[in-house]
């Protein structure tokens, strides 16, 4: 189990009743979590840089519509994430069958094939996604000293050894297992309370 895992088991990020109101704040958090996950899953499944844009917006504004609208998750027919899983499938799909129909180059890019699924790895993006939430949260929040955040990132996402890193920030190498520690615990209780704002769907 990779320490992304162990931090961060998969969880959905509703936010559904903020959202409600267009000019919520929860908006940009949202933006922030879900954009890059359907970025990244655009270009997993082909999409050049400007495809990739294209589908997240049409996601975003989609579901944007969608809110105005009084928008509902039907949970008989699945999760939230599932929802938008399907959404940004679709749109991955809309943006292949215009290239198609439109003979566009494939600008050197390996595109699979409409059976290749291209949210497969939604879980393991959305994961990577909440960990870099939770580590601006905290770079942000004056609850960590910027050597010590370098020394996290370092040893516990770099997979720098603890020696590497003690000759390189002049820290003694036992205190380096100390920062992982507390760092962790922090970005639990970071991720904590993201669960409470956005809850579970």
């Amino acid at each position: 189990m990779s320490a992304q895992e162990a931090l961060f088991p998969p969880t959905s990020l509703t936010m559904i009743d903020a959202l409600a109101d267009p000019s919520s704040p929860r908006w940009e958090q949202f933006a922030r979590i879900y954009g890059p996950i359907v970025f990244t899953l655009a270009r997993r499944a082909g999409l050049n840089e400007q495809e990739s844009e294209e589908v997240v917006a049409a996601v975003m504004s989609g579901f944007a519509q969608r809110m105005r609208s009084e928008f509902q998750v039907d949970y008989s027919r699945g999760s939230f994430r599932s929802y938008l899983r399907t959404v940004t499938r679709n749109e991955i799909g809309n943006v292949r069958k215009r290239r198609r129909r439109a003979g566009a180059p494939l600008d050197g890019v390996d595109v699979p094939s409409d059976a290749d699924d291209p949210v497969l790895h939604w879980s393991d993006v959305e994961r990577r996604e909440r960990l870099a939430e939770c580590l601006r949260r905290l770079r942000h929040s004056g609850e960590i000293s910027p050597r010590d955040f370098e020394a996290f990132e370092m040893f516990a996402l770099r997979d720098m050894s603890a020696a590497e890193v003690a000759a390189e920030l002049g820290i003694p190498a036992k205190r380096i297992y100390s920062i992982k520690h507390e760092t962790i615990r922090r970005l639990q209780a970071i991720n904590r309370q993201i669960e409470n704002e956005f809850g579970e769907a």
